[in-house]
């Protein structure tokens, strides 16, 4: 369950923020126990030992989405300046509250680890795929939505969101959900991660099968153009002659039973086929 060994890890490793709570709270509070709360962590950072649960974020707003939740299901947070079942771990600062029953440590090879003030070992429980070369150790910090708004967002990797960091000259990784973007963001940033980002030759089609050819653009252009024109479908030329092309449906369907209309579902179509697809 996430241990990088078959023995017994005895702390789980500690990166940017990490939200930490021990393995018999989530048994006793959480429906579903242990399973349906690995199940329902919201990125891919999830790691446990014998006595704990560790979930990694970049962003304190999106530790605020994850906590919020716990705090519903009756987990205690911060009470009278100490944390109770749930602690919040900096990478640099070490817990945001004092917590009598957590340690944090430094390990050998260079990253912090946390365990039960009575026992921090030197074997630690890691997220799935974790190597210490491309970890929020070696690359990441924290981020607010002021420096988020800084930097250029580039693309998404499963769990991640990649942007460029300007002030560093390097890609940094964002892990964690995006709440924090609004729908029209999340709704360009899908087509990008399905379409890539490239300049394309683009149609659009509306209901009653009316094409415009729209000239070369970005991909990330049709998420603003469909918020101007919801009803309107979007064929992607290709990108090598002869390929056929991708379609983009409508932000808002009008036909029967949430379909497409006819007579705009085969102008799409024909326009897709490679024959029919050019500069």
């Amino acid at each position: 369950m996430g241990n990088v060994t078959g023995r017994r890890s005895m702390a789980v490793l500690v990166e940017a923020l990490s939200v930490i709570v021990q393995n018999r709270t989530i048994e006793e509070k959480y429906a579903g126990g242990m399973a349906a709360y690995r199940a329902d962590c919201p990125n891919g950072s999830f790691c446990n030992d014998e006595y704990l649960s560790c979930v990694l974020f970049t962003m304190p707003f999106d530790v605020g989405q994850f906590v919020q939740p716990l705090m519903k299901r009756g987990f205690r947070f911060v009470e009278d300046g100490q944390a109770q079942e749930i602690v919040v771990v900096d990478q640099h600062d070490g817990p945001t509250a004092p917590c009598r029953w957590l340690k944090v440590g430094d390990h050998p090879d260079g990253f912090r680890y946390a365990a039960l003030a009575s026992d921090l070992g030197d074997r630690v429980a890691k997220p799935q795929g974790w190597t210490l070369e491309r970890s929020l150790t070696i690359e990441g910090r924290k981020v607010s939505h002021e420096t988020l708004d800084g930097m250029r967002w580039l693309r998404t990797e499963g769990s991640k969101e990649i942007y460029w960091d300007e002030e560093r000259q390097k890609e940094m990784e964002i892990v964690g959900p995006s709440d924090h973007l609004g729908p029209l963001e999340r709704y360009r940033r899908q087509l990008v991660t399905r379409h890539g980002d490239g300049v394309r030759p683009l149609w659009s089609v509306s209901p009653n099968g009316r094409v415009v050819a729209l000239g070369r653009r970005r991909v990330r252009e049709i998420a603003d153009l469909q918020a101007r024109w919801p009803m309107i479908g979007i064929v992607i030329g290709p990108i090598i002659d002869g390929d056929r092309g991708a379609l983009v449906s409508p932000l808002k369907k009008i036909g029967r039973g949430n379909r497409l209309p006819r007579a705009q579902r085969l102008a799409m179509w024909k326009l897709s086929r490679p024959a029919r697809v050019a500069d």
